[in-house]
């Protein structure tokens, strides 16, 4: 019974060849089932980590002249300059943006921001004579300092990171 699958039409039978097609086939499926049984296990992961908390990737904004990021010592160095600036602190956490004063009069500040939270929070300024200054994606006991020059007007202070600023991460300071 097995003698017709080893001959063809085309010629004399060559044994082997089904064997040997055989062979093929089931590393092809032994193949197919690693991929998919990587997939099912990378799914898997990535469910019980719960998507929300990490963050969707952002791009970087331009950083004007009036504007300089500089970690804060338990960050990277940079050469960027704060001496004469006024420094606030800013305490992220979920869904609270607090800053250590209210009121501002133009000049620079530096906003040492402190992400208290347990998920990834940023900061981000927007308002007269700034497009956006951003400080990285800090994560959970991250801190960084965001030097900028404050004219008169109103800015908005905010996360940027997924959908932070809707669930009210989001506050406006009048600098007069």
């Amino acid at each position: 019974m097995t003698d017709h699958l080893r001959t063809s039409t085309a010629g004399p039978a060559r044994p082997g060849l089904l064997e040997g097609r055989r062979a093929a086939h089931r590393r092809g499926g032994r193949r197919a089932a690693a991929v998919m049984a990587t997939g099912t296990v990378i799914l898997a992961f990535t469910a019980a980590c719960g998507g929300t908390t990490t963050p969707t990737p952002r791009p970087t904004p331009t950083t004007p002249a009036s504007v300089s990021a500089k970690p804060s010592p338990t960050g990277p160095l940079t050469s960027a300059g704060t001496a004469g600036a006024t420094k606030v602190t800013v305490t992220e956490t979920e869904f609270v943006i607090k800053l250590s004063r209210n009121t501002f009069t133009p000049g620079i500040y530096t906003f040492v921001t402190q992400n208290a939270g347990h998920v990834t929070h940023a900061l981000r300024i927007e308002g007269p004579g700034l497009h956006e200054a951003t400080t990285k994606d800090l994560a959970p006991g991250e801190s960084e300092d965001l030097t900028v020059t404050l004219q008169p007007g109103t800015y908005e202070l905010d996360c940027p990171v997924d959908n932070h600023e809707s669930l009210g991460m989001k506050l406006d300071i009048t600098v007069s």
